[in-house]
This record gives C-alpha cells, structure tokens and sequence, in this order.
C-alpha cells in the first residue's frame, strides 16, 4: 500500500531519463490512486 518509496528505490536505480520518466509517470498513477482510493 506504499508505492512511493518503491518507485523511489526504482528511481534511483534506473538513472537513465527514459526509465525515469516512466517511473515518474507510473508513481504519479499510484499516488494518484492510493489518493482516491
């Protein structure tokens, strides 16, 4: 129930832009819907 800090762990794992910016997005989705859920 706590995606943040795992995509944070993904964050710092995938340096690259690309892989950051999908993980940026993908963590925006989960913050998203943990918000509303």
């Amino acid at each position: 129930m706590a995606p943040m800090p795992f995509v944070n762990v993904d964050r710092r794992l995938l340096i690259t832009d690309k892989w950051r910016t999908n993980a940026d997005i993908k963590g925006l989705i989960a913050y998203d819907l943990s918000v509303i859920g």
